[in-house]
């Protein structure tokens, strides 16, 4: 099954299957709307709280981190055979990398891959309204780089 086929399944479930979690979250909050994603995606900090992750009850993810103005999505795949970590982006010229700072670590991303929170929050509404990534959306696999850190 290709890394697109995976995307599709893992995350075409329903919507009550969402949970949002993260620095300064107190407690997960099942089934968050696209207003309380901007919200909590709109306070993030370099410094902290500087991650969130929208997560699924499987275990995959989309995690947003770095601050308000600059961030990276990623989402983390969970399948029977093997995890997939991906960087996902916007269709695009790559250009020059760019280091995203967050108390979760440090990714170089390139610019299509770098989301304000209003953009974040676009992304992750659609995910949690519609239950899939939009076609759009670029998925840089990663997978290789996290298991050798």
């Amino acid at each position: 099954m290709n890394i697109v086929d995976q995307l599709r399944q893992l995350l075409a479930r329903k919507r009550d299957t969402f949970r949002l979690e993260g620095e300064g979250i107190p407690l997960p909050i099942p089934d968050p709307s696209v207003e309380t994603i901007r919200v909590e995606l709109e306070r993030l900090r370099s410094s902290g709280p500087s991650h969130l992750a929208l997560i699924t009850e499987g275990g995959s993810y989309l995690q947003a981190a770095g601050n308000a103005k600059r961030m990276t999505v990623e989402g983390h795949f969970v399948a029977d055979e093997h995890t997939t970590h991906v960087v996902l982006g916007r269709q695009g010229v790559p250009g020059p990398t760019r280091t995203i700072e967050s108390t979760a670590g440090s990714i170089q991303v390139t610019a299509p891959e770098v989301w304000t929170a209003a953009e974040a929050a676009q992304l992750l509404g659609t995910v949690v309204t519609r239950g899939s990534l939009p076609a759009n959306v670029s998925r840089r696999d990663i997978s290789e780089e996290i298991q050798s850190t």
